[in-house]
């Protein structure tokens, strides 16, 4: 989501009608005691979900707007009711009632699951990089094997917009599942047996490899705001999805120390995710590393 600049009238003309609304029931506040306390009800529920205060790690959500929404409707009702003529209040709040319920039950379809509701959103927010991504995964989770052409388009879309950004500003997610995508591709084509698979393998390593550098950057960050407060360094943090699905790749191109230095990497993260040792076992096999790849297996 782009920050909003100076030249941005919109974010301006927002900004002016607040200001607005604010000045009114601030200089009214005597005479129209219910406004101000609704205005001050709808600024106090939002501000602390606004991220104008500190962050909250989520940008926007229909929920942050049940309680805010609550000082809406009661303004709404009263300011209804200061009409002249008071017969047709009950009129008009039968519409907006009839209104907002049939927009309610249409969104309500939307809800059914991840793909109707990502499937809904992103055509009106086709920018977005994680209706992209969660529209990706929903499709693959649906039917893997039918809809993964559909799954690495969605999620191409979803890490252009993030692949620009400094790795410190980045999300591992886009790439990650990218990656996973493309070695699935692969595999569909028959795997390390075709040689026509080797371009998807190649693929899926690189952009894993992009995922591994976010994720380290994001680990170091974390690191260092720990040490900057004085509290102990805790677990590693990261994906071992990631690790499993770049070591996979390594094993597929024959690559097999570099496959085993990543299941190593991933079993730092997760030490119960059995598909690690699975991997690393079948790495050092390839090796001729047999009594590692036993010991793998009985860990």
């Amino acid at each position: 989501i782009p920050l909003a600049g100076w030249g941005d009238w919109a974010a301006w003309l927002a900004a002016g009608a607040v200001a607005a609304i604010l000045a009114a029931v601030v200089v009214r506040r005597r005479k129209d005691p219910l406004m101000f306390f609704l205005a001050g009800l709808f600024g106090i529920a939002l501000l602390p979900v606004s991220n104008l205060v500190f962050p909250i790690r989520s940008m926007m959500a229909e929920r942050f707007l049940y309680l805010p929404s609550l000082a809406f409707a009661i303004a709404v009702v009263g300011l209804l009711y200061r009409l002249p003529s008071g017969r047709f209040v009950p009129v008009a709040l039968c519409a907006l009632l009839t209104l907002y319920a049939a927009r309610t039950f249409a969104r309500n379809l939307d809800w059914r699951d991840n793909l109707t509701l990502a499937s809904a959103d992103v055509r009106t927010s086709p920018r977005s990089v994680r209706l992209r991504d969660t529209l990706a995964k929903a499709l693959w989770e649906q039917d893997d094997r039918r809809n993964i052409d559909a799954s690495i388009r969605e999620e191409e879309v979803s890490w252009a917009m993030v692949e620009p950004l400094p790795v410190e500003r980045s999300s591992e997610l886009p790439p990650t599942y990218l990656g996973i995508y493309y070695a699935f591709k692969a595999d569909l084509m028959g795997g390390a047996s075709n040689p026509q698979s080797r371009p998807w393998y190649e693929k899926s390593v690189a952009v894993l490899l992009r995922a591994r550098a976010i994720s380290q950057a994001a680990a170091r960050a974390f690191d260092e705001a720990q040490l900057a407060h004085g509290k102990p360094l805790g677990g590693r943090i990261g994906m071992p999805e990631l690790y499993l699905a770049l070591g996979s790749d390594y094993s597929s191109l024959a690559r097999q120390a570099e496959a085993v230095e990543a299941f190593l990497q991933g079993r730092s993260l997760n030490p119960g995710m059995p598909t690690l040792y699975d991997g690393l076992a079948g790495a050092y096999w390839a090796m001729g590393q047999y009594d590692r790849a036993v010991a793998a297996l009985e860990a």
